[in-house]
């Protein structure tokens, strides 16, 4: 009796055991049939019956378009690690990504030194974390009025020239547009009720936190009175004056850079400026401060 459950046990085993076997031989098979050698993206079928785009080709030479419809069949999300891609031999000019992919994976093109511009189909709905930073050849990104979040550090350290803040957009992640010193423009579209301009620069509704200084913005910037919470860092300064609103607490570590900027104007809601606040200025000549000896 013993010895029977015991070869029992051992055929539950065994059968198990070439379950999942099938399984992953079953997945790597829909992989392999899914690559097209044309447009060298990889695509996975799911179990949902939708396509998941793995991986672009590391030597791709031309523009990426990446189709709403694969072989008659949606394709809704990015997966793969894309970061290993982009550090290699990787010579995406371009980007198009369908409104059929609702979320554009973190990290997508991390670092890509020859991407320049990326096209996001209507139905795109969120950005990732990092997913376009650190791409510095990068000047021209459509921000579709489908567009609910851009994600933390997302565009970061590009060439970007402009910002159209969207009709739906409700949320924009810390340093989204940190060291983007060729901003020249931003516009909101006119029914966006999360975010405004106030004198070029953008803010939220709800916190009036500072998320972009245009680097076009020359003389005086004057931070709106009612921003406490910077939401950018590595701002490029191109004015010769800087005057912080009066409910500014903390100017936070690597808040800009500038080879113009000449006075800083603070008041007495200041409690702390942290190390390296305006990173390699040398050109400060004045600090003006409204308070009391004491409270300086």
């Amino acid at each position: 009796m013993l010895v029977q459950l015991c070869l029992l046990q051992q055929v539950r085993l065994a059968v198990n055991f070439m379950k999942k076997i099938y399984s992953i031989f079953l997945t790597l098979l829909c992989t392999l049939m899914s690559c097209s050698n044309n447009a060298k993206i990889l695509y996975r079928l799911n179990e949902d019956g939708t396509y998941t785009v793995l991986s672009i080709s590391a030597k791709y030479e031309s523009d990426v378009v990446i189709p709403e419809k694969y072989k008659g069949i949606s394709v809704t999300e990015f997966g793969g690690n894309f970061s290993v891609v982009s550090y290699t031999d990787n010579k995406i000019r371009s980007i198009s990504i369908p409104g059929s992919i609702k979320y554009v994976k973190g990290g997508l093109l991390l670092g890509n030194k020859t991407l320049k511009k990326v096209k996001l189909g209507d139905g795109v709905e969120n950005i990732g974390e990092y997913s376009f930073s650190g791409c510095p050849n990068l000047t021209k990104i459509n921000l579709p009025n489908s567009l609910k979040t851009i994600g933390a550090h997302s565009l970061a350290s590009t060439d970007i020239t402009e910002i159209k803040i969207p009709k739906k957009l409700t949320e924009i992640g810390t340093g989204a547009f940190s060291a983007c010193d060729k901003i020249k423009n931003i516009e909101i579209h006119s029914e966006n009720e999360s975010f405004y301009l106030d004198d070029g620069l953008l803010y939220d509704v709800t916190s009036n936190s500072l998320y972009s200084i245009p680097a076009s913005k020359t003389g005086i910037i004057k931070i709106n009175d009612n921003c406490k919470e910077f939401r950018v860092n590595n701002l490029f300064i191109n004015a010769k004056s800087l005057e912080f609103s009066k409910e500014t607490r903390v100017i936070p570590e690597h808040f800009c850079n500038s080879y113009s900027l000449e006075s800083i104007v603070l008041y007495n809601s200041l409690r702390i400026i942290e190390e390296h606040a305006f990173g390699e200025t040398t050109t400060i000549k004045y600090i003006y401060f409204y308070g009391t000896e004491a409270e300086w």
